[in-house]
C-alpha cells in the first residue's frame, strides 16, 4: 500500500469512528434529560467526547494534511478544501474549548446525586441549552465537511 492509501484509511477511519458516533450524542442526552440517568448520560458523552471524539478528529486533521502533501494540493487552489479546513479548525477547536469544558461543568455541578435546585438548578439548565446548542453546531458543520468532501462543489 502505498503512503496516499495509508493516509486515506487513516482520514476515513478516523471521521467514521471518531466523528460518526457523535451524532448520537443528542439522543443519549434526550434520553436521560430529566431523569436519575441523566448525570449518567452527560458521562457517557463526556467520555466518548475526551477518548475518542477528541482523538479521531486529531487523526482527521493530521491525515488529511499528510494527503494533501502525497497528492501536491496547493490550499488555496481548491476552495471545497480550504472552506472544509476553516470549518474543521472551529469546529474542533469549539468542541475542545466549549463543548467538552460545559460538559465537565455539568457533572461537576451534579455529582452529588442530588437534583440542584433554584440558582443552581438554572445554571444547568442554561449550560444544557449551550451543550444542546454547541451540539447542533457541531453536527451541522460536520455535515457540511462531508458534502463538501464529496461534492468538491467549488
Amino acid at each position: 500500500m502505498d503512503l496516499f492509501g495509508i493516509f486515506l484509511f487513516l482520514h476515513l477511519f478516523g471521521a467514521m469512528a471518531g466523528i460518526g458516533p457523535t451524532f448520537v450524542f443528542g439522543r443519549i442526552s434526550r434520553q436521560g434529560a430529566g431523569t436519575e440517568h441523566s448525570l449518567f448520560a452527560t458521562r457517557v458523552v463526556r467520555l466518548l467526547t475526551s477518548t475518542t471524539a477528541i482523538p479521531l478528529s486529531a487523526l482527521v486533521l493530521v491525515s488529511g494534511i499528510g494527503l494533501m502533501v502525497v497528492r501536491g494540493y496547493a490550499l488555496f487552489d481548491r476552495m471545497w478544501l480550504l472552506v472544509s479546513i476553516i470549518l474543521f479548525a472551529g469546529s474542533f477547536t469549539y468542541s475542545i474549548t466549549v463543548q467538552n469544558p460545559t460538559l465537565a461543568r455539568v457533572i461537576e455541578a451534579t455529582r452529588g446525586g442530588e437534583q440542584p435546585t433554584g440558582e443552581a438548578a438554572a445554571e444547568i439548565a442554561r449550560l444544557r441549552i449551550r451543550i444542546r446548542r454547541g451540539g447542533i453546531y457541531l453536527r451541522a458543520t460536520a455535515t457540511v465537511i462531508l458534502v463538501l468532501m464529496i461534492f468538491k462543489p467549488f
